[in-house]
């Protein structure tokens, strides 16, 4: 809950601060075409970082959005080498 409003409250400010709304070029809510919705229930996620910062403690500097936005999609495996390739 906590992540999800603080995330509608920033999406928002910037959406009232900005010079252009992009709510006038399209019927729908910027805010919520961004946000990444989660696909597993929270355990799952809980325990693909655990095992993933477990595993490769060198990689404990990869931010854990990074790790979300790859969970639904890779395992701890695939994304430490799609990370060791990005830093080549």
């Amino acid at each position: 809950m906590g992540h999800g409003d603080g995330y509608q409250s920033g999406c928002r400010a910037a959406e009232t601060n900005s010079t252009e709304s992009k709510m006038a070029a399209n019927e729908f809510d910027p805010c919520l075409q961004q946000r990444h919705l989660f696909r597993k229930e929270a355990p799952i996620y809980e325990h693909f970082i655990t095992d993933f910062y477990n595993r490769y403690p060198m990689d404990r500097d990869v931010p854990v959005r990074v790790l979300l936005l790859q969970a639904d999609e890779k395992t701890p495996d695939q994304v430490h080498q799609w990370l060791a390739k990005k830093s080549d």
